[in-house]
């Protein structure tokens, strides 16, 4: 083998090497903090492309985390969200590249607790955060919007009643 191949092996296998841990190594983008009411949502949109991970860390009651690549305001309904965490200490959901954007994201707080505070951190994966550096996460003061459990009470039962006079 000629130096010169020699070379080009150890350069390609040092970008894989590079990829494959890139890959699984989360940069963060932006974190912020944020208080919810018990039993309200809070909705984000998540605009980026790539591989992103959401971490939701509980600093004062209980908020949960929920995603949708279909709904903007994922609930806790079965059929209203993708993918979920509802811990009672650091919930954690990984986002992949596959999911179509917008993303809609949902935190809610806890009714046990009266507010729940939180810090919550978006992070791109590693390759994906060399690619580009753009904030596509919609700041926690462009489009909030919060949902009382009675409201989604009172849907959830109009829908009920709708079905069975349909």
């Amino acid at each position: 083998m000629q130096p010169y191949q020699q070379l080009s092996s150890v350069f390609l296998c040092l970008l894989t090497w590079l990829h494959s841990n890139l890959a699984h190594t989360y940069v963060p983008l932006q974190s912020f903090t944020g208080r919810i009411g018990g039993g309200n949502y809070t909705y984000y949109k998540l605009l980026r492309n790539g591989n992103i991970q959401i971490q939701l860390r509980s600093l004062e009651g209980d908020a949960d985390l929920y995603v949708s690549q279909t709904a903007l305001h994922p609930t806790f309904e079965l059929d209203n969200f993708d993918v979920h965490s509802v811990t009672c200490g650091d919930d954690i959901v990984d986002i992949p590249e596959s999911y179509k954007r917008p993303v809609g994201i949902g935190i809610y707080g806890h009714p046990r607790y009266v507010q729940s505070i939180f810090e919550c951190v978006i992070s791109v994966a590693g390759a994906d955060a060399v690619l580009s550096t753009a904030n596509s996460w919609t700041p926690p003061d462009a489009e909030v919007e919060e949902e009382s459990i009675m409201w989604t009470i009172f849907v959830n039962v109009l829908k009920v009643v709708l079905d069975i006079l349909v």
